[in-house]
Formats: structure tokens, sequence, C-alpha cells
């Protein structure tokens, strides 16, 4: 076998390879806007009033997060932060840590709040209850 004809074959596994896991993104982008559209969001002033016993910034961080500001993009208490917006390892850091600038909370201020948060964070509303146990560990 030549040198050209290794070449070539490892050009066509790269990118065949590389066209797999275009596809593979693509449908798992599918599925995530696919899961957001079969459920029932609230509006960003819904979503507030329903989390009224607590400050409005830690809410409306958290909404905002996860509209992007689309206002055609709702959120629900009850979206689960994995099956629905796919958020988990360091997808999950990254939200967080731009949910806390939003805040104007600085990562290493929280971490020792977020060591302290007693269960992990499966639904939105869950990480609307670790944001106001930071916020609050914050300001005590």
């Amino acid at each position: 076998m030549s040198l050209w004809e290794i070449l070539a074959i490892l050009v066509f596994v790269v990118v065949g390879g590389l066209i797999a896991l275009s596809i593979a993104e693509r449908g798992r982008v599918w599925r995530i806007r696919l899961a957001i559209a079969q459920r029932q969001g609230l509006t960003r002033s819904e979503f507030i009033q329903h989390f009224a016993a607590i400050p409005e910034r830690v809410s409306a961080s958290v909404y905002d997060y996860f509209s992007g500001g689309d206002a055609t993009v709702t959120v629900s208490p009850d979206d689960s932060v994995v099956d629905v917006w796919n958020f988990d390892g360091d997808r999950f850091e990254e939200a967080l840590d731009l949910i806390l600038g939003e805040m104007k909370i600085p990562r290493k201020a929280a971490d020792e709040a977020l060591r302290q948060f007693p269960r992990n964070v499966l639904t939105v509303s869950e990480l609307v209850d670790l944001l106001l146990f930071v916020d609050s560990c914050r300001n005590a």
C-alpha cells in the first residue's frame, strides 16, 4: 500500500468521524428543542411570581439564563436541568458561573456555600434554591 493510499484512508476516517460527531450534536440539539417545546413553561413574569418569596434577582437571573432573553422560550420550575436543558457536568458548572456572575457573586465567594448545599440539583427550581442558599450565605 502506498503512502498516498494510507493518507487517503486516514483522511476518509477523520472526515467521517467529524461528520458523525456533527450529526450526533445536531441530534442532541434537536432532542433538547423537542423537549422544551413539549412541556408547559412559564413566562418570565410568571416564573418570578412563582418564586415571589425570594429575591427577584435570583429567580430572574435563572430565568434569563435559560431563556437566553428569547421571549418565545419559556422555563418551568419543574424542568429537569439534565433532561430538558442538557446541563450536566461541565455545562452545569459553566451555567452556574454565568448565573453567579449575573448576580454579582464571585465564584470563590460561592464555593463554600456550594459545598454545603445539602442535595444535588435536578430541576430548575432546585437551582433557584441553590442560588438562594448561596446568596443567603454570602449575605450572612
